[in-house]
């Protein structure tokens, strides 16, 4: 299996985070009405999202429930075997258009029963690990914000790069399934 790396992984998990819970185009998260999620809009949306106790932080066990009933991880999952492979991981990279992102660290280093593969646990853990900037166990609304910046994740969205989501970048981005 050739090795893949933590940074791709990271980009895939908060590419599909972000958007857990908004099965909608990002019309629903415009607050002013104005037709437009700005930035902030749609950071703040996102991290309320995930921050479930609306305490201001997410820990894993809000972090672990949301990702697992988002049911992202079995969607990838395309064999059944809980495990995410490869050629999976690929795939998923492939349907929220990012595989071309940054990368740092191994794969391996997320793998900790070394199997070859990621279970849900091992990849949220990576994941949650990697947001939680500071280790101190709790997600702000900072650290969601830096790492989605980190990958460009907005940007990405922002089809357009107007600097705002609207309906045509919604229909340009990961709502729908590229080509």
């Amino acid at each position: 299996m050739k090795k893949l790396k933590i940074n791709s992984l990271i980009v895939l998990a908060t590419a599909a985070v972000a958007i857990v819970g908004c099965s909608h185009p990002p019309t629903t998260w415009d607050p002013n009405a104005d037709g437009k999620v700005s930035k902030t809009e749609y950071y703040t949306a996102a991290y309320e999202t995930w921050d479930i106790d609306a305490d201001g932080y997410v820990d894993y066990p809000e972090f672990q429930q949301k990702f697992v009933d988002s049911k992202l991880f079995s969607k990838w999952d395309e064999n059944n075997t809980s495990l995410l492979e490869e050629g999976e991981y690929q795939n998923a990279l492939q349907e929220i258009r990012m595989t071309g992102s940054p990368i740092a660290k191994d794969f391996e280093t997320a793998d900790e029963n070394k199997s070859g593969a990621l279970d849900v646990d091992e990849f949220t853990k990576s994941l949650y690990s990697t947001w939680d900037m500071d280790g101190d166990g709790g997600v702000t609304a900072a650290e969601y914000e830096k790492s989605l910046d980190q990958f460009g994740i907005f940007a990405n969205l922002d089809s357009d790069h107007d600097g705002s989501i609207d309906e045509s970048d919604a229909k340009a981005s990961l709502w729908n399934k590229p080509q």
